[in-house]
């Protein structure tokens, strides 16, 4: 008596041989990629409302606009800016230096800001610079 024949063709199947090696490959690529730097922050003391707007008083403010100079709202020329600069004492007893903000609107010449921060400095200030956030 004869066996019965089984049918030759087989289940279909998925070869999944090659998953591993993609596998594998992925892990190295991200590892490659992926930066392990770590970001570190920096710790600020922000002031409130009130002292910042009491800083701000104090601070003195240097305008230049075209040819024409005021020291805290107040027009004046430029040997007369020397003076007050001087006379403001802008070194503390600590030995650390005051901060002057340079605010410049329009175009001004290279030469007014040369002047300006040379004076500053002589007189032992710092310059901050006032920028417009529409002019960066």
């Amino acid at each position: 008596m004869k066996k019965p024949r089984r049918a030759l063709t087989r289940e279909p199947e998925i070869p999944v041989a090659s998953f591993v090696d993609l596998a594998f490959l992925l892990n190295i690529f991200f590892i490659m990629v992926t930066s392990f730097a770590e970001f570190s922050g920096v710790i600020a003391d922000v002031p409130s409302a009130e002292r910042s707007q009491a800083v701000a008083e104090q601070t003195p403010t240097i305008a230049i606009q075209e040819n024409k100079f005021t020291f805290n709202d107040k027009e004046i020329s430029l040997a007369d800016l020397k003076q007050r600069l001087t006379e403001l004492n802008l070194t503390n007893k600590t030995g650390e230096a005051k901060v002057v903000l340079l605010e410049a609107q329009g175009k001004i010449p290279y030469q007014a800001y040369f002047e300006i921060m040379a004076d500053v400095s002589a007189a032992g200030g710092v310059i901050g610079i006032v920028q417009d956030e529409g002019s960066q």
